[in-house]
Order: C-alpha cells, then sequence, then structure tokens
C-alpha cells in the first residue's frame, strides 16, 4: 500500500501509457526511437534523455567537449536512408538543445556522416565536409569562416581526419591535387601560417592519421613492399612514422615499423604510443601496441598481440591518459571460450600490464567503443542468463579495473556498437546513442526513474 502511494501519479502515467497503446496499437507504441542518452556516472543512472527524430538515420554516436555534446548523421528522406546530414548540438549538463544545422553545398551526406568529420577544441567546432573545413561557434552554431579543404574521395573510408587542434594552432594535412602538404592554421581566422610538402615514397599510402604535441607534428604512412618468396609479389607491408618540427614542418626523424597499419597515435609527454594492426601468430606478427621516444624514434617497449594474449583485436581505439593505456582484448579460440572479453591496462612507461577485468564471456562481443571520465573507464558488454539477454553500459575503477556499475540497454541489436561506433565522456557525464520503446521514451520524459529495463549480473 505504501509502495501504491508513493507511485501512485506513476502508475497513473502507466495506465495512460497502456490505453495510449491499446488505441493506437502496441506495435507503434513498442516501436524502437533512436534516442541520446546521458549516464551520471557517479550513479549509473539516466541525468537525460533526448529522443531524436523518427527521421534520423545512420551516426557513429556523439563527441563531447567544453560542457556541449555533438551529434552529426544521416536523414532519411523519400528515396534514401541517407537522404540529408545534419549536426546537432547539445549542453551537457541538461540535454538541452542548443542548434542544428544542415550545411549547403556539394558533398555526399554518408560520406560525412560514417567518418570522423568534426573535432572540438575550446570553443570551436572543426567540421570538414567534402570540400571545405568549417570553424563554428560550439555555443551558437555560427560559422566563423571556412577554407577550401579537398579531403577524399567519394566511396571510401578515411581512417583520420588529418586535423590535430589546440588552443595554439591547428595543424592538418591537405592532400591537394597531386601533392600533399601539411599546414599550420592561425585556429581564429583560418589563415596559413606554415606549409611543408611532404613526400610520400611509391607504395606507400596515408590512413589520413595526424598528431602533435607540443614541439613535434607526426605523420603516418604504410604501404607494401616487395616480397622475398618469387611467387609473390608483395609481402604484408610495413608502417612508417615520419616526425616534423611543428614550427617550422622540418623533418625531425622518420622510424619504420612492422605493421600492416597505424591506426592511432598519442603523445603522452616523451613518448608517443602507436597502436598497429598486425597477425596474431607468434612467427611472424609486429607490434600491436608499442610505445617510442618522441624525440628520437626509438622504441621504448613493444606488445605483440601474443604477448599480452589478444587473440583478436577490437579495432577501436583505445583510451590513454599521462600513465595508463586501456583497450578492449578479446582471447577467441576453442580452448578461451569462458574467457572471451577482457578490458586491458597497460603501463604507458613500461608496457606492464597494470589489470585486466573480464567483461563477458558471450563471442559476438566486437568492437566496443569506450570513454573515459577521471576516475573511470566506460564501454559495453552482453549478459546472457537463462532466457535474459542483455546489453550493458559498464563503468569500470581506472585505478583497479573493479566493475563499478552496469547500465541495461534496450538495443541489443547493438545497431550504435558496431564497427567505428563512437561514445563520448566528460565531467560526471557519459553519452551514447540507444533505441528505446516509445512507450519507454514517453514515460522517461515524466520521470527518469521510470526506466524499465533492470540489469542482470554476467
Amino acid at each position: 500500500m505504501q509502495f501504491l502511494r508513493a507511485n501512485w501519479w506513476k502508475l497513473t502515467l502507466l495506465g495512460g501509457a497502456v490505453a495510449v497503446a491499446s488505441w493506437g496499437g502496441w506495435g507503434y507504441a513498442d516501436q524502437r526511437r533512436p534516442t541520446l542518452i546521458a549516464l551520471n556516472t557517479n550513479t549509473g543512472k539516466l541525468a537525460w534523455v533526448y529522443p531524436l527524430a523518427d527521421d534520423f538515420g545512420y551516426s557513429k554516436g556523439p563527441i563531447a567537449g567544453n560542457g556541449k555534446v555533438v551529434l552529426d548523421g544521416c536523414i532519411k528522406t523519400a528515396d534514401k536512408n541517407c537522404g540529408a546530414y545534419q549536426i546537432q548540438t547539445f549542453d551537457a549538463r541538461s540535454g538541452k538543445l542548443l542548434w542544428r544545422d544542415r550545411p549547403t553545398g556539394e558533398y555526399e551526406p554518408y560520406e560525412i556522416a560514417s567518418n570522423q568529420s568534426a573535432v572540438i577544441q575550446n570553443d570551436r567546432l572543426y567540421h570538414q565536409l567534402e570540400n571545405q573545413l568549417r570553424s563554428i561557434d560550439l555555443a551558437t552554431g555560427t560559422q566563423q569562416w571556412q577554407i577550401p579543404r579537398r579531403w577524399f574521395s567519394r566511396n571510401g573510408i578515411w581512417f583520420g581526419m588529418g586535423l590535430v587542434a589546440r588552443s595554439d594552432k591547428l595543424a592538418m594535412l591537405e592532400l591537394g591535387n597531386r601533392q600533399r602538404s601539411l599546414q599550420i592554421l592561425d585556429p581564429k581566422t583560418g589563415k596559413l601560417q606554415q606549409q611543408a610538402t611532404i613526400t610520400i615514397p611509391k607504395l606507400e599510402s596515408t590512413r589520413h592519421i595526424i598528431a602533435t604535441n607540443d614541439r613535434t607534428l607526426f605523420l603516418e604512412t604504410s604501404g607494401l613492399v616487395s616480397a622475398d618468396t618469387p611467387n609473390t609479389f608483395y609481402d604484408r607491408g610495413t608502417s612508417a612514422v615520419t616526425a616534423y618540427n611543428s614550427k617550422t614542418l622540418q623533418p625531425r626523424f622518420r622510424t619504420d615499423i612492422k605493421s600492416s597499419g597505424i591506426f592511432q597515435m598519442e603523445p603522452i609527454g616523451n613518448i608517443l604510443l602507436l597502436g598497429n594492426y598486425n597477425d596474431y601468430d607468434p612467427k611472424t606478427e609486429g607490434a600491436a601496441l608499442m610505445a617510442i621516444d618522441a624525440n628520437t624514434g626509438k622504441t621504448i617497449w613493444q606488445k605483440t598481440r601474443s604477448q599480452i594474449d589478444c587473440h583478436s583485436w577490437s579495432g577501436n581505439e583505445y583510451q590513454v591518459d599521462a600513465d595508463t593505456v586501456y583497450f578492449d582484448c578479446n582471447r577467441d579460440g576453442e580452448y578461451n571460450l569462458e574467457d572471451r572479453s577482457r578490458i586491458v591496462a597497460l603501463s604507458t612507461q613500461t608496457g606492464a600490464v597494470r589489470w585486466q577485468t573480464q567483461l563477458s564471456a558471450d563471442s559476438s562481443i566486437r568492437h566496443l567503443p569506450a570513454a573515459m571520465t577521471a576516475r573511470q573507464y566506460l564501454t559495453f558488454r552482453r549478459v546472457t542468463k537463462a532466457k535474459a539477454d542483455r546489453t550493458q553500459v559498464v563503468a569500470l575503477d581506472r585505478q583497479t579495473g573493479k566493475l563499478l556499475w552496469a547500465f541495461p540497454l534496450f538495443d541489443d541489436e547493438g545497431k550504435y556498437r558496431g564497427f567505428r561506433a563512437i561514445v563520448a565522456a566528460e565531467d560526471d557525464r557519459f553519452f551514447a546513442l540507444n533505441l528505446l520503446p516509445r512507450w519507454q521514451v514517453w514515460l522517461l520524459q515524466m520521470d527518469l526513474s521510470w526506466y524499465i529495463n533492470q540489469p542482470i549480473a554476467n
């Protein structure tokens, strides 16, 4: 009776929702609707939800910074699943929509939506379209400047934006028509301050990934090289990191790496951390994760996938702070069915394992996006018990790997957690896309505590 008195109005709302569902059809009320959610990372509870329009289509996911959350993606039209492209920006604390923009110009909407096309730095959003780079006021959506910048060929994936934004400079890789160059721009005006033509050797290409610290700008390249055996023309190739003085853009050093491609570079003090694609073969594999001296290019430490017992590298970006690098490690194989997916934390200084935590024994766990707050590592896991099957957001303590909380999702198919999906975090908020039934959205708009899905233990 006490429960009924305390929750009478919630029960009334639920009864109203049931009545509407009966009148309009349960099928409509139970339709999954794309929703941007924010979780309070201290409690693991909903902070706010923003139901997106019915014509909202594909999206990689949100980015966050400077108290804002930016979500871009496809808009469905009568003849296309991605007939238009749109950016929406929200207040990170309240979830209030601040502005939205559908850029004009010639570009393929899906190409922009499916690739990294935006980065936040202080109060600016730098946004790449097919032929232009824009600087946008993050709070208002007002365009500050734009410059011509040809970026990619259609029907392709670029792996990096080729742009690094800092408070004092904007560094970018310019593809041009026949030659490539590194450029330093004034972030306030977009005016060119420094430029240097770069030469990429024959058979090499770039994934358009650059990184910078206070002194140096780093560019990755990779390519095939002649094979030793007479029956094959190319082997699996090598990669290289070339370092340039960040003020003059004069080359400083080049380091060759046994790798089929570099997918991430992160400067941490005097260390440059690299994530590499490599085969899982103890006889031939190169380093999947390594640290090189950012001043000389010399290797400090390196770890192959077999050394850290990761049969399947997730392919998503690792997370890193000053002391630790965190990543999803899949142990796949006949003898590891009970220990499929782990989060592993390594020391950035030595490569030694700090901790590792098993997340799930589910074999379908792959390519899980992650984000970090000051104290937590946040990602996903899938839990199956008897007839219950849940995908959950999970928070781990960054110092110990201890599971702090789990938040169950309705989106068990993982529509917004696939290959190259992203999530974001800032302060005590975690942001992700989810699919919620319409009836659940209706209830949450009245009271965030009326969330029906409940977690189950792993």
